[in-house]
């Protein structure tokens, strides 16, 4: 199988439109990956964090529709004073997920990966029930 890098680096022979090369490489990229993901707790991990990355990116995307309408109060003390600027709270939240996934697969075969996993998998679903109460009693 191919490595991610000899992927990336390949061009399609039978197309020049770029587009369509970038999902090509894309595609290629998800093969490969999941070519990784050969027993069943590297795909239960990666399950849940596609789950994670779900619902993180959702927690995003309700933070700053909550800050804009005003009277919401972040829980989280180092996102709070990130608060002001969306971009930098986002870039935080993002990289925030890009750390805890690259953790999560690089120790994937443990299986206190995928017990902690299941656990901030669980962190996420209760978030989701927290912004669906307090968009609930919004209106």
């Amino acid at each position: 199988m191919e490595d991610f890098q000899a992927i990336l680096t390949k061009s399609p022979a039978h197309s020049s439109d770029s587009k369509r090369a970038v999902r090509e490489n894309l595609l290629r990229c998800m093969v490969a990956f999941g070519s990784h993901l050969q027993d069943g707790r590297s795909r239960r991990i990666a399950l849940l964090l596609a789950t994670v990355w779900l619902v993180g990116l959702s927690d995003l995307s309700m933070t700053v529709t909550a800050r804009n309408i005003g009277q919401f109060k972040e829980s989280n003390p180092v996102a709070a004073s990130m608060l002001h600027d969306s971009a930098l709270l986002s870039a935080f939240k993002l990289a925030s997920l890009v750390i805890a996934s690259a953790i999560f697969l690089t120790f994937r075969k443990h299986w206190f990966t995928e017990a902690a996993c299941w656990f901030v998998f669980a962190v996420h679903v209760a978030l989701a029930f927290i912004w669906l109460s307090y968009f609930t009693h919004m209106s």
